[in-house]
């Protein structure tokens, strides 16, 4: 496993990129009134000189034709 600090901004930039929820936090459903203030929030960071830690996001990099 390779830790490693990430912009979200470089994180969600790029092609052909699926997000999934695995179904173990499925049961932590958000409303899209929830979604939407979370990227609302999100977008805010780009224009303002102010850093936020998101916390922990786990992800998997699966290299091939999908």
């Amino acid at each position: 496993m390779e830790v490693r600090k990430l912009l979200i901004c470089d994180l969600l930039e790029g092609r052909n990129k699926n997000f999934i929820v695995p179904v173990y936090q499925r049961d932590y459903a958000w409303k899209t009134s929830n979604c939407k203030k979370l990227w609302e929030d999100i977008l805010s960071l780009e224009e303002s000189d102010h850093t936020h830690f998101l916390g922990t996001l786990v992800t998997i990099y699966i290299q091939g034709d999908k």
